[in-house]
């Protein structure tokens, strides 16, 4: 993609110009770098989500990373703080979508936040939890695409709207980690940092070992165990360890 239509990218995503200048970038991306859409690979039902749950990220040097529903309008306007699961769709590559994780990294800072344990009230549940016109998590990935085919589907970790990580994690789709260089688009992956990239090895849910991350930085690896049936994945209890101070700050 050359810097022509990189700057048009940036510009139709800014000021809404008409579709078939994006379909023009995408038929001019993918002869340069094929992209390879996934299908569901775990076909455990998930609720899907309302569309008021369901929001775009966005970054720019200005005012950093914040979300927008993609109904334009939303009861819902959850803190860009903790986990977010997020999605790209073979149907719309230049896009990431995403919900709020329905995990213990986001259950413990809701308690953090408001001092009690109210954001279990009323969704004793997991049925009222993701139909809750009062609560914003979503179940997991298939809930944000109608198992839709996807070109990267994983986590985000946030601090107070500063991305911390984010990974390969999806339990429905289970992308394989080198995706990130052949499926991402060039506006996607300066919104995705590889610095901030862990890898997630899917081996061990055959094996039955630790979930096990690498940081693309770093190289190392960390287990991480209590795989949930909510989120794809649960919760990612070392990454949020990691952050502790931050987020009671």
């Amino acid at each position: 993609m050359n810097h022509r239509e990189l700057k048009l990218l940036e510009t139709y995503f800014s000021f809404g110009l008409k579709e078939k200048h994006l379909e023009r970038i995408k038929k001019a991306n993918s002869l340069k770098y094929p992209l390879m859409p996934m299908e569901v690979v775990l076909n455990t039902p998930q609720t899907p989500a309302r569309r008021d749950k369901i929001f775009t990220l966005q970054h720019s040097l200005a005012e950093g990373y914040s979300i927008t529903p993609i109904e334009g309008s939303s009861i819902f306007n959850p803190p860009l703080n903790g986990r977010f699961l997020f999605v790209i769709l073979s149907s719309n590559p230049a896009q990431i979508y995403c919900g709020l994780a329905y995990d213990s990294i986001n259950q413990f800072l809701a308690f953090e936040s408001s001092g009690s344990n109210k954001s279990d009230r009323g969704a004793n549940a997991m049925g009222n939890v993701f139909n809750s016109t009062t609560r914003c998590e979503v179940e997991g990935h298939t809930s944000l695409t109608q198992c839709q085919d996807v070109l990267f589907a994983g986590d985000m970790l946030f601090n107070h709207r500063t991305l911390v990580s984010w990974s390969n994690a999806s339990g429905h789709y289970q992308p394989a980690p080198d995706r990130r260089h052949t499926n991402l688009y060039p506006n996607i992956k300066k919104i995705l940092p590889e610095s901030l990239f862990s890898a997630y090895d899917f081996e061990c849910l055959s094996t039955g070992a630790d979930r096990q991350f690498s940081s693309a930085g770093s190289a190392s690896s960390r287990g991480m165990s209590d795989i949930s049936s909510f989120s794809s994945f649960g919760s990612h209890c070392s990454r949020a360890s990691n952050m502790s101070d931050g987020y009671n700050s």
